[in-house]
């Protein structure tokens, strides 16, 4: 069944305008439902929503299968890290002469930056900023002689014991120990089990938790992942 429309004219007469002449301008009529008031929607734009409800309920919904949605990035590994200071030849001399990091070129920055090689894949970026260092937010290098840096760096009085605890033995053997950069950075130093051949220095009480575990901070909120085989080298190949 065809709704059923009636019309209200529109048209401007003279006596509405004056001087007009009449028939002069006229508006297209308005189109009203016959069945309701005269301040419903006009026709044209009811016809218009009703198309668009129709086509809506009609056409299929678009949705993308498991295998046509786009595939989830996944990292390889870790890139780079970067520590802020607020001296950049301090920070650039320990971490070349007291860590044996090799200089790298940096991009053409407007700022002051050094890169640094870790080894292939892996670089250590350090850039002047006045910022306030993280107390417990660090990075981890592995390092060579952990014996010997254990000794150069209880001389230099850098080794910080305050956020995560003395120089350790962790569970799986994996030696520990943090100390702090110039611009006073944490940085923790590790060695793989079994790859530190003297491990006498851990008799320094005062610097070296005298038993093997991992550091305990009197929180009790044991929360994320947890195993009796964790470790910081989680395969052969990063052991050899």
């Amino acid at each position: 069944m065809k709704p059923e429309f009636y019309t209200e004219s529109t048209e401007i007469t003279e006596e509405e305008h004056g001087d007009r002449r009449q028939g002069e301008h006229k508006a297209a009529p308005i189109a009203y439902p016959a069945s309701g008031p005269r301040s419903a929607v006009p026709a044209f734009t009811r016809i218009c929503v009703d198309l668009w409800l129709i086509c809506s309920a009609l056409l299929p919904r678009v949705s993308l299968s498991r295998s046509e949605e786009p595939a989830m990035p996944k990292a390889l590994y870790l890139n780079h890290v970067t520590l802020i200071v607020d001296n950049l030849e301090k920070a650039a001399a320990f971490y070349e002469q007291e860590l044996g990091l090799e200089p790298l070129p940096a991009y053409k920055f407007d700022y002051p930056a050094a890169f640094f090689r870790i080894n292939d894949t892996q670089q250590l970026h350090v850039t002047e900023w006045k910022d306030t260092p993280s107390f417990r937010g660090h990075a981890c290098l592995r390092v060579d002689d952990f014996a010997g840096a254990f000794r150069r760096f209880k001389e230099l009085r850098i080794i910080d014991t305050s956020p995560w605890g003395k120089v350790r033995k962790l569970p799986d053997g994996t030696l520990q120990m943090f100390i702090r950069d110039p611009a006073g950075n944490l940085v923790e130093l590790s060695s793989p089990p079994g790859a530190c051949a003297d491990e006498s220095f851990l008799a320094d009480a005062e610097l070296c938790e005298q038993a093997p575990g991992a550091y305990v901070s009197g929180r009790a909120d044991a929360r994320g992942p947890q195993s009796d085989t964790a470790s910081l080298y989680h395969t052969q190949k990063a052991r050899e």
